[in-house]
């Protein structure tokens, strides 16, 4: 199973719903676990035994989801809210989610606006879907949805060979015919190693802790993202180019060996 991540872009009265239903399934499955330490084992608990205003749906979920952690781990608390169905109780379509909220008194299935791109939208419905699990990150809501990876065989006979670089991340050539594709932007990757250096340094310099933990792993996220945008782009071109292997250069040790650093090194000594 792979999971994929969905923004979600609910209204004012779905946003309050959605972080009611979060708080009561985390504090409710805290209680299971409560009372199975006490207990010395899970309770047989039902739909009917949890005493909360939540969609029958949600509680006989929350009851597998405290069971399989309690299982896993014994004794844990859980902290940050989250909420989730399984998959014969929502539906994915082209520009919304729909699952069972409570709205006006009455447990009802409500869409909620998602940010799907029209190609995992195309892979959502060909493939068999797990459950859906929503939870807020930052200022945003999130679904997370849990669906079946099949690898597919590749035909390919080709070698590609991938190059690892500075000025150019990645230099991908077929051994076989020399066909050369360059993948990723040196110079903008070191633009922004750059820029969040001298902004943590302006910031450092003026005090500002807060703004500090703000950006605090912003950098990172940006370059693992640019990665894994080259990584796919170095598949796709490998299948385009029916290539079966790709051998990527190996870099272990490069500190040790790489004339430069080590002049870098003795320079500073």
């Amino acid at each position: 199973m792979k999971t994929v991540k969905i923004k979600l872009k609910p209204t004012k009265s779905q946003t309050i719903e959605l972080s009611r239903l979060s708080r009561e399934y985390i504090s409710q499955a805290n209680l299971l676990i409560q009372t199975a330490v006490t207990e010395g084992k899970f309770p047989k608990a039902t739909s009917k035994h949890i005493d909360s205003n939540i969609p029958s749906v949600i509680k006989n979920e929350l009851i597998r989801y405290a069971k399989t952690k309690f299982k896993q781990f014994g004794i844990c608390i859980f902290k940050k809210p989250t909420v989730s169905w399984n998959n014969q109780n929502y539906t994915v379509e082209e520009k919304s989610i729909a699952f069972p909220m409570i709205v006006d008194g009455k447990v009802k299935k409500t869409k909620v606006k998602a940010l799907i791109p029209s190609e995992l939208f195309e892979r959502l419905s060909s493939s068999k879907l797990g459950a859906l699990r929503v939870s807020k990150k930052g200022f945003h809501w999130i679904a997370q949805i849990a669906i079946e990876n099949n690898p597919t065989e590749c035909s390919g006979i080709e070698t590609l060979g991938v190059d690892l670089g500075i000025l150019c991340p990645a230099v991908g050539v077929v051994a076989s015919t020399g066909k050369t594709k360059f993948f990723g932007n040196g110079r903008h990757n070191k633009y922004l190693r750059r820029k969040y250096k001298e902004l943590r340094r302006a910031l450092g310099k003026a005090k500002k802790l807060n703004a500090i933990k703000r950006i605090n792993d912003k950098e990172s996220r940006i370059m693992r993202d640019i990665n894994h945008k080259i990584s796919r782009n170095i598949v796709n071109f490998a299948v385009e180019s029916n290539c079966r292997t790709i051998n990527l250069e190996s870099l272990s040790g490069i500190r040790q060996t790489w004339v430069c650093f080590r002049f870098c090194v003795n320079a500073k000594n």
